[in-house]
């Protein structure tokens, strides 16, 4: 119990991407559940699940495009969201052993995209699906791209399994591939495609980062371009507020100069102020 207690402590006392993907899951889940209450209780014919949802169908898909990213932090129901957000801590855990958060925020992500691409690809190309309308939910193919990348980085991880025991990380992987490849033939088809898709796109990752590729290093030099162009612009908002006020110095200081030839005539002004006369007349020229 003690073990427990200090585990949950340190994950909420851990400011990091992972507890953000949970804490994002289990708060929307709460938001689509009391949602869902109130328009039950109201009468109003509204679902914010369905909102969020990947629509198989490509047409409803285009008119509700934010559900290609909703879809990944929408959970179905409370056992989803347990399975889903235990399995993300703990194959996270194992792939920050080796790798960075933004590896883990890019692995959740794309998981997730090509996922749902391969999702719609299935139900729009593929005439023994081109007849069913489904709704997709659930962050599975993110975590399942955890999970491979992990298997690739550290297969012979153990993770100890209630009433199995220690298991080393491949055969979990493994065991799980082959269970959403069957499961294609069931009533969940086109989620366990998404699952599918999910485990692509994690073993790509592991691939190319074996070759010695790192993909996530384009998103990097993208934010650090975006970073340089905001620090330029900074940059020169600043040069220009500060010729701004440059030149307001200067003006205030001509207007002093030229109140006291007003008052006491030129011949009142020192040689320096003479100088700083003729100075400031061509500057604001």
């Amino acid at each position: 119990m003690a073990h427990f207690t200090n585990t949950i402590r340190r994950f909420f006392s851990n400011d990091s991407v992972l507890r953000w993907l949970i804490v994002i899951n289990v708060v929307l889940f709460a938001v689509v559940g009391l949602t869902s209450a109130a328009m039950k209780w109201t009468g109003i014919g509204f679902s914010l699940q369905s909102y969020l949802s990947l629509p198989s169908d490509i047409i409803a898909f285009l008119h509700h495009p934010w559900t290609l990213v909703s879809y990944m932090i929408t959970q179905y129901n409370l056992l989803h969201l347990l399975v889903n957000m235990l399995c993300l801590y703990w194959f996270g855990q194992v792939l920050l052993l080796t790798l960075s958060e933004r590896h883990l925020l890019w692995l959740y992500i794309v998981g997730g995209l090509v996922g749902g691409l391969l999702y719609l690809a299935i139900y729009n190309l593929v005439p023994a699906f081109s007849h069913n309308y489904a709704m997709l939910c659930g962050s599975s193919a993110s975590v399942l791209a955890v999970m491979t990348a992990a298997a690739f980085r550290s297969p012979d991880y153990r993770l100890n399994l209630l009433l199995i025991g220690p298991v080393r990380l491949r055969w979990i992987a493994i065991i799980t591939i082959v269970l959403a490849v069957i499961g294609t033939g069931g009533g969940n088809a086109g989620g366990e495609v998404a699952h599918i898709g999910g485990v692509i796109a994690g073993a790509w990752f592991g691939l190319m980062l074996r070759r010695g590729r790192d993909v996530t290093k384009i998103f990097s030099r993208m934010s650090e371009r975006r970073k340089a162009k905001k620090e330029q612009r900074r940059i020169k908002v600043d040069k220009v507020a500060s010729a701004m006020q440059s030149r307001r110095d200067d003006m205030s200081r001509l207007d002093e100069l030229l109140d006291k030839i007003k008052q006491s005539g030129y011949k009142s002004l020192t040689h320096k102020e003479r100088a700083e006369l003729d100075a400031l007349s061509k500057r604001l020229q």
